[in-house]
């Protein structure tokens, strides 16, 4: 007899040795046993924990010869061709391969016939999810008003695939992960009865690489076998099934936190030349960090840990070199680098800029540390300290937001000299004379004796800057730093400057719709406000006037210096090749 694979050897026989699924199992024994069984199923779960299983022994129990009413015996006639798969009152359907709505047809069409033999007619539809709308369509009918004595069991492992028109004729019941004891557990027994020598480290690394599946880690333990022999041993595990030393992971953990980016390249170079799974050293080192934090922040951590990747004592010693924060920072880090190397034709330069990124997490000092240095900073020179801010503040207050708030916390009472107008080919700042000039200089001098606050940015001194005109000529360079199409644009239309309290307003030469719609666009006016603002060390309302342009001796400006042609060649990082004459003006060149 051809050997059978500990998978189907050890499949369970009845509802009691489901292993990991006591509400499922539960469940549907009291509906056996009351009578209350629907007439169609949903078994929704990840792969290997007991959907078809469960569904097996529930056709099992209700065509019973000799078993209790919520149990079957396992021994029958019926029971023993159910287990074989060759019962023809339980049909099991590989939808993937009944994807067609004929095939469902065909299924259909022996529903209304009576069981040959038994109570009743289970069909199993493993996958159900891989069928077409059609063949889902198809069974609406049926699966809503079967004829008596028929039982639907759908399992699938994409329930959200499945339609709700299907999903609200069914009874759901949802398989989930079996847990790591759990699966040590089965695998302990199972090897006791095939009397295979192993230690419960063995039985760990086996059910965490199974990942909550009892069927994986079932035949994990059979490859082992096959490779090692009855005896089996950690390094025959590892050796096996091509797993991570612990030891490895220990030392890369170990470089990181000595900083030593060479010994990590080194390591990685080694795993890649003895072939092993570099997303797999991803996955095991991200595991190893999470084992860290897990360590640093929980009183009994032996219960949270992964399993045998590292010692508790060194998992402790390291751990107490890192932060929370450094640690929290490496996990981010190395699960962008596992998403990032799947995708990836080189997923080993990303593991490898992963781990130089790595050495450096835990050098960096925190948002609010830094906050608190600047402010004691600030203390030291003599200027005004820095609003305390929290980290969160700083994470969800959008920059902008906090330029704003700087200048709201300048002076409202600035000095004014009453409403102020420069022209940028006149002859400098000319105050209005009157009762706002004479009064100017009170609130200066009330601010100088109470020693108030200044803003952000102290006045400069008076021969730093003469009036409105400095003002406006240091706005249009320190826009030409941040945007020169936009500075000539100023430096060409913009004829006139006034400032009435709160209102800069400018006076446009040209009404063009070029003009405009560079002036009102919501970029160039967020800039022009923010530098404004720093400029003025206050917040100002801009408004333009926008004027005729001169009947005569328009001034022609060059091709190359229109503020149309500049903000194309600075968006292209172009180069003007040639200029074409235009025919109306006789041969002259247009300047714009």
């Amino acid at each position: 007899m051809a050997y059978l694979v500990l998978a189907r050897k050890w499949r369970p026989q009845t509802f009691n040795e489901v292993v990991g699924q006591h509400p499922v199992t539960q469940t549907l024994k009291n509906a056996l046993a009351q009578d209350r069984l629907a007439h169609a199923l949903l078994f929704a779960g990840p792969r290997g924990v007991g959907k078809t299983t469960t569904a097996r022994i529930l056709a099992k129990a209700l065509n019973c010869e000799q078993g209790s009413a919520s149990e079957p015996c396992s021994t029958c006639i019926s029971c023993q061709e159910i287990a074989e798969g060759r019962s023809f009152n339980c049909l099991e359907i590989d939808a993937a391969s009944h994807t067609q709505v004929e095939k469902i047809r065909e299924l259909l069409e022996g529903v209304p016939y009576a069981a040959v033999g038994g109570r009743y007619k289970v069909y199993i539809i493993d996958e159900v999810h891989m069928l077409s709308i059609n063949s889902f369509n198809a069974l609406l009918k049926t699966l809503e008003e079967p004829p008596p004595k028929v039982v639907f069991v759908l399992a699938t492992t994409e329930p959200h695939k499945v339609p709700a028109t299907i999903h609200s004729r069914c009874q759901r019941y949802d398989f989930r992960r079996i847990g790591l004891q759990e699966i040590v557990g089965r695998l302990q027994e199972i090897a006791t009865a095939e009397g295979i020598e192993t230690s419960e480290e063995v039985f760990l690394t086996l059910a965490r690489a199974a990942e909550g599946s009892l069927r994986d880690a079932q035949s994990l333990l059979d490859q082992v076998v096959a490779y090692s022999g009855p005896r089996v041993g950690l390094q025959e595990v590892v050796e096996a099934l091509g797993l991570i030393e612990g030891g490895v992971i220990a030392q890369a953990a170990q470089a990181v936190i000595d900083r030593d980016g060479g010994k990590l390249f080194a390591l990685v170079d080694e795993l890649f030349n003895r072939g092993y799974d570099l997303r797999l050293f991803c996955q095991e080192f991200l595991g190893y960090f999470r084992d860290l934090l897990i360590v640093k922040i929980a009183e009994d951590p032996r219960p949270l840990l992964r399993g045998t990747l590292g010692d508790l004592a060194t998992l402790k010693r390291q751990g107490d070199r890192l932060s929370v924060e450094a640690l929290e920072l490496s996990l981010q880090l190395l699960s962008r680098a596992e998403f990032e190397m799947r995708r990836s034709s080189f997923p080993r330069y990303v593991l490898e800029m992963a781990l130089v990124r790595l050495t450096q997490v835990h050098a960096l000092a925190s948002l609010g540390t830094l906050v608190e240095r600047l402010s004691a900073l600030e203390a030291r020179l003599g200027g005004p300290p820095t609003k305390p801010q929290s980290e969160l503040d700083l994470f969800t207050s959008p920059p902008r937001e906090m330029a704003r708030d700087r200048i709201k916390e300048a002076p409202k009472e600035m000095p004014r000299e009453g409403p102020r107008r420069v022209s940028p080919a006149g002859a400098g700042t000319k105050p209005l004379k009157g009762k706002a000039e004479e009064g100017s200089k009170a609130p200066r001098q009330e601010a100088d004796q109470a020693g108030g606050p200044t803003g952000a940015v102290e006045e400069p001194p008076p021969e730093a800057k003469s009036g409105l005109e400095a003002q406006w000529a240091e706005v249009k360079k320190r826009v030409g730093e941040k945007k020169p199409s936009l500075a000539s644009l100023l430096e060409s239309k913009v004829r006139e400057v006034t400032l009435e309290g709160d209102l800069l307003r400018l006076f446009v030469e040209d009404n063009s719709s070029f003009a405009r719609d560079a002036l009102e666009d919501r970029k160039n006016g967020m800039l022009l406000e923010t530098i404004i603002g720093e400029v003025f060390h206050r917040r100002l309302k801009i408004e333009y006037r926008y004027l005729p342009p001169p009947k005569t001796g328009r001034k022609r400006v060059p091709i190359a210096e229109h503020p149309l042609v500049k903000e194309a060649l600075e968006l292209f990082e172009g180069q003007i090749v040639n200029v074409e004459r235009s025919s109306s003006e006789e041969g002259e060149g247009r300047g714009g």
